[in-house]
């Protein structure tokens, strides 16, 4: 048998804002270590982890920083989606590309190159 497109499963692949907020309160309410476990989600969350890459993070001590071009771009993005009453609704930096990629409302996608290039796919 052939699986079938994602689409005929879920109408979409991400978590609403909502859905994460929810899904963080409810594992700071249960379990033995629950803040460190809420604190994990939203790690996740906000770097744009899978569980894989935070299983990692945790071996190598720590997360990988943008450079410094990277980050004033991403400021500067982030002020303007802001000022245009749009949500950042995803920011992940890739080890394998070195890219930030983000997400402003749900259809600006933008890339950020290590020189600080801003560049709309």
């Amino acid at each position: 048998m052939l699986r079938q497109k994602n689409t005929s499963y879920r109408s979409r692949e991400h978590l609403t804002i909502d859905e994460v907020n929810e899904l963080i309160h409810g594992a700071g309410c249960r379990g033995r270590h629950k803040h460190r476990d809420s604190t994990l989600l939203l790690m996740m969350f906000r770097h744009g982890l899978r569980v894989s890459e935070a299983c990692e993070q945790r071996s190598k001590g720590g997360l990988m920083e943008p450079t410094t071009e990277q980050f004033k771009a991403f400021y500067s993005l982030c002020v303007r989606a802001s000022n245009m009453f749009q949500p950042v609704n995803l920011a992940r930096l890739d080890e394998r590309t070195k890219r930030i990629y983000v997400l402003i409302g749900d259809t600006i996608q933008i890339e950020i190159y290590q020189n600080g290039e801003v560049i709309f796919p």
